[in-house]
């Protein structure tokens, strides 16, 4: 697997003085997990490796092992090789785009191929990054220890949602059962990533369950969050995380969507489905510029969440034979 690929991945570390390794914003385990996976990586390889993440580690996160080396600034001094991890869509990274022209760059992602840069390894069958990355370790034959286990199993277990979505296979499993005896602590990572800052999860998603809408006609469960609801949108906005797949899980509903206004006239909207509903939630936010998976994706817009839900409606109505599948 990826044989190829990881050696060219490889011969580009290997030639590289100075490496930047970047997630995507509001990051989730995976993002996290992946970062401090590659970084490993670059370490082994003898490579300087700064990480970056334009809104830092979530509180919750940052049990995992390294993560005091993700920075919210970048330096770009002197970088002659970007890693992008997970990211799904370029803007995510927040990265300066005249200040990285011309610098080679090497994507690990499992979203959707779309606008990542550089040389790419891309796989949307595989479950996360960081089974990717597993992966490229093992094919480094790069020694996976309780810390490095810790940050894997972490990623594995968020985009699984803890092993019970369908992108949960014989392999991703097997991973995940290697990673424990590799001394993973699975009961820390459940209880920081299923529970992390619960009486704050609870009201964010009490918030956001009574502003829900159920579109019987379209079948989508719709809720809209306005950025008046927060003191501090860039941090509290991570307490959603979740609540689009609960809200997908209506048995009427053939999806949802979660608006949730991070700053003023911005909406991010995050679309959910469930395996049996037959939706491709990545080929609705296509019409608005987002990517994702066929039961997990996203997008950003600037338009009013009344034309957003409008046009979530007819996108439904008018192509559905693309998105239902």
């Amino acid at each position: 697997m990826f044989s190829e690929t990881f050696n060219q991945a490889k011969n580009l570390i290997q030639h590289a003085g100075k490496i930047l390794i970047a997630s995507h914003a509001h990051p989730d385990p995976d993002a996290i997990g992946a970062t401090l996976a590659v970084k490993r990586i670059a370490e082994n390889l003898n490579r300087e490796a700064a990480l970056y993440n334009i809104d830092g580690v979530p509180d919750y996160l940052k049990f995992l092992p390294g993560v005091a080396a993700i920075k919210e600034t970048v330096d770009y001094d002197g970088v002659d090789l970007i890693i992008g991890v997970d990211y799904g869509s370029f803007n995510r990274l927040g990265l300066d785009e005249e200040k990285i022209a011309g610098i080679p760059f090497l994507t690990f992602d499992h979203h959707t191929a779309s606008d990542q840069r550089g040389f790419l390894i891309i796989d949307e069958n595989i479950s996360s990054t960081c089974e990717i990355l597993y992966h490229f370790l093992n094919y480094l034959e790069i020694k996976v220890d309780k810390d490095l286990a810790t940050c894997l199993l972490a990623g594995i277990y968020e985009d699984t949602g803890g092993f019970r979505h369908s992108n949960t296979g014989e392999t991703t499993l097997k991973i995940a059962g290697e990673l424990l005896l590799k001394g993973a602590p699975l009961n820390k990572i459940v209880k920081y990533v299923d529970q992390n800052d619960l009486p704050n999860v609870l009201k964010f998603w009490a918030m956001g369950l009574n502003r829900t809408y159920f579109d019987e006609q379209a079948g989508v469960v719709f809720s809209f969050i306005p950025y008046s609801n927060f003191s501090d949108s860039s941090k509290e906005i991570a307490n959603f995380s979740g609540l689009p797949h609960l809200l997908s899980t209506v048995p009427e509903a053939k999806m949802s969507a979660l608006m949730i206004e991070k700053e003023p006239g911005v909406i991010k909207v995050s679309l959910r489905s469930q395996q049996e509903r037959g939706v491709d939630v990545a080929r609705v936010a296509s019409f608005f510029g987002g990517r994702g998976l066929r039961l997990s994706a996203g997008f950003t817009s600037q338009e009013t969440p009344e034309a957003i839900m409008e046009k979530i409606r007819s996108i439904i109505y008018n192509e559905s034979v693309a998105v239902l599948s």
